[in-house]
């Protein structure tokens, strides 16, 4: 590494990872500092008891590993990087995570729900940062724009990183994808720094074996094509290694993720913050993200300040649907789910697909019904409808690349793809290359369609009658 490290700490992951003075004091900042307590998933620690690492561990294993391949990139081709475009990329990795809600993503739903009416889902990718700049309380912002703005506003952190010579914008436009640079993949795709961590450091705490990544052979393999754009690529020896990583995603989301109890609790604890949000007891709209940065209120509005609102609604009443579920979160009542259909199939469109729609829709109109049969109130129920591709792109996918050789004229989405470099020098997307499993399974998706129902103790033995019924119902649906 050309890059002087100032320090170096010990990773339950890594083992001695270097951290350069610029790095050391962004780490040292309370912004970075509140990731200690904002956990990286969620409420899965409340199934498996040590997954309770946090996002702050998992941005300095992001910027080790960001550090890694870019160095294996450099032994691997012989090409020089220069140590500021190195340390760019590595604060990249490791601011990545700055703008975080707390729980993170069931508080990011939340908000979106509760601002947003699917505002946002209308809104193409090319006019959504823009759509997002006008503070109005009609939006909200994603966490990758809650990072930029903190790079921007917290006078702590950007005066540090303006001190080094990097600015605010260009970090962030990295970890946001606004401008996808030649090197910006190593921190956001198909085979990133952030996913080759998370995968090692979930698997570590967990105790399952889903992400035990080969990471030695994947940097061993790691070069650039020889277009113009230099786009970072695998050999083909590594084929099987990128393969195994994307399975390792697939079981890791198959196994902890998407956990029955996991998926029940993160409904609970979303429901019961749009419950907040709705009483004026919270308020996360984007004028009030803007203020909390500039007033450093940003700092502590991590996972126990939620966890306190919750406490102090709960105390207040506890007798209504809200202090109901409130309650649930607080003792780990999680939902019951009394029903489920899991299938793997063709990507859209296919009939497959289609069902899959068809069993939300059924559902949804059945469900009024069961819930008076039960004398179980509608809002104690809910329908998990989830598809889930192995790879971000289907092989069914046109794979011819455009004319130019800009990668930031290239779909946003391919860009993302893991690439295999070929014999004559060339690269194209893994699903394409005709020795790799992905070229069958990236047509493939998981469907999974589930029924919970927040039981109390009064009507916990109804959960096999529940399921019993559901069960029946979706069968005659099935044959007519």
């Amino acid at each position: 590494m050309s890059l002087k490290l100032a320090k170096r700490i010990s990773d339950t992951i890594h083992g001695s990872v270097g951290l350069t003075d610029l790095e050391i004091r962004t780490i040292d900042t309370k912004v970075f500092q509140r990731l200690r307590n904002v956990k990286q998933l969620g409420m899965v620690d409340r199934v498996f008891p040590g997954a309770s690492y946090s996002r702050f561990s998992h941005a300095i294993g992001t910027c080790h590993v960001t550090g890694r391949i870019l160095d294996a990139i450099e032994s691997n081709t012989g090409t020089k990087l220069d140590s500021k475009e190195i340390q760019l990329y590595r604060l990249a990795g490791l601011l990545h995570d700055i703008g975080h809600y707390p729980f993170s993503h069931a508080t990011e739903h939340a908000i979106s729900k509760h601002y947003a009416n699917n505002l946002m889902n209308s809104v193409s990718e090319t006019n959504r940062d823009s759509t997002l700049s006008h503070s109005n309380g009609s939006t909200y912002y994603p966490h990758e724009h809650v990072g930029k703005e903190v790079l921007r506003c917290d006078k702590e952190i950007s005066t540090i990183i303006k001190e080094f010579g990097f600015s605010p914008e260009e970090i962030a436009d990295i970890f946001t994808r606004a401008n996808p640079l030649q090197f910006a993949n190593l921190v956001s795709s198909d085979l990133d720094a952030d996913r080759i961590d998370y995968l090692l450091r979930t698997a570590r705490h967990s105790g399952l074996p889903y992400g035990s990544v080969d990471i030695d052979y994947i940097l061993s393999q790691m070069t650039l094509d020889n277009s113009a754009q230099r786009r970072v690529c695998l050999t083909e020896k590594a084929v099987r290694a990128a393969e195994h990583l994307l399975l390792c995603r697939y079981y890791d989301y198959r196994q902890i993720v998407f956990n029955k109890t996991v998926v029940g609790l993160e409904w609970l604890l979303k429901d019961v913050i749009k419950g907040l949000l709705a009483e004026g007891r919270l308020d996360i709209s984007p004028k009030w993200v803007e203020n909390a940065i500039k007033n450093d209120e940003w700092c502590k509005f991590d996972d126990s300040y939620i966890v306190k609102v919750i406490r102090d609604r709960f105390a207040e009443d506890s007798s209504d649907l809200l202090g109901f579920k409130a309650s649930a979160v607080l003792d780990r009542n999680p939902p019951s789910m009394v029903w489920e259909r899991d299938i793997i199939g063709q990507r859209s469109p296919s009939d497959l697909s289609k069902s899959h729609n068809m069993y939300q829709t059924i559902l949804e109109a059945q469900i009024k019904d069961w819930a008076d049969e039960f004398g179980i109130p509608r809002e104690r129920w809910y329908i998990w409808n989830y598809k889930m591709p192995i790879t971000k792109i289907g092989s069914h996918v046109p794979i011819e690349e455009p004319s130019n050789e800009n990668i930031a004229g290239l779909d946003d989405q391919r860009a993302q793809e893991i690439r295999v470099r070929n014999y004559d020098g060339s690269s194209s997307i893994i699903v394409n290359s005709n020795g790799s499993l992905l070229r069958i399974l990236s047509d493939q998706s998981l469907y999974i369609t589930r029924v919970y129902v927040l039981l109390s103790a009064s009507n916990n033995d109804m959960r096999k009658e529940i399921g019993d019924r559901i069960a029946d119902t979706m069968a005659q649906s099935e044959g007519e």
